[in-house]
């Protein structure tokens, strides 16, 4: 009985399947979940080929990874900065509803809402962040 449960779930598995219903189905292409660096790659890849689709396809790769929603949340953000709230909402809503009550997570994720690139060009250091001249308090009290 053992041996034939065991057949079964790596039957399912090599569907594509993982036991329980989640739906772990890897496309062509994609990387395994397992592997996140190759995850990250191939979503910074993705959403720089076609940015207009980047809350879709953080989407698409949450729901079939959730496990590394804050990697793929950030690897499409940084190939998106200007797409940070789509891309951020679209992650949450994939998340499973377990895990989208999960305050360290969301907060995590929800962090990269002000993503912005550092000193982004024509910045030019004006304007916020400020920036300030000093860092010691003067030598001698006022009093």
């Amino acid at each position: 009985m053992k041996a034939l449960s065991t057949l079964s779930v790596a039957a399912l598995v090599g569907l594509g399947v993982a036991a329980f219903g989640s739906v772990d189905a890897q496309a062509a292409g994609e990387p395994a979940c397992d592997d996140v660096g190759a995850l990250t790659a191939y979503i910074t890849a993705a959403v720089i080929a076609s940015p207009e689709t980047a809350a879709d396809i953080a989407s698409q790769q949450t729901a079939r990874c959730p496990a590394d929603a804050a990697a793929i949340a950030t690897a499409a953000v940084n190939a998106d900065p200007n797409g940070a709230q789509g891309i951020v909402d679209a992650v949450i809503a994939a998340l499973p509803p377990g895990d989208r009550d999960n305050d360290v997570l969301t907060g995590a994720i929800t962090q990269l809402y002000g993503f912005q690139v550092p000193d982004p060009p024509g910045h030019g250091g004006v304007g916020a962040p400020l920036y300030a001249n000093f860092t010691d308090p003067p030598a001698t009290s006022p009093r």
